[in-house]
């Protein structure tokens, strides 16, 4: 009897299936800790974001002065 060929395995979810997700949740937002040199603008920078809205998310206000070892909550885009 001949051999039957048999399906190739697929490597990507079949179509209707769902891929799995990560599971880090998107809505906890992110410390950073304030290293010497830093300002509030460069640490806005590497996240993306505006140094105003780092500024808004932990209550500081113009000047903006941070001090190394300070704790920031970078806020969520």
């Amino acid at each position: 009897a001949p051999a039957t060929k048999m399906a190739p395995t697929p490597t990507t979810a079949p179509v209707g299936q769902a891929t799995p997700k990560p599971t880090t949740s998107p809505a906890t937002p992110q410390v950073y800790v304030v290293q010497p040199g830093d300002n509030l603008f460069r640490i806005a920078l590497r996240y993306n974001l505006l140094y105003t809205a780092v500024a808004r998310a932990n209550n500081l206000s113009p000047p903006y002065i941070i001090y190394p070892g300070q704790r920031l909550v970078i806020p969520l885009p």
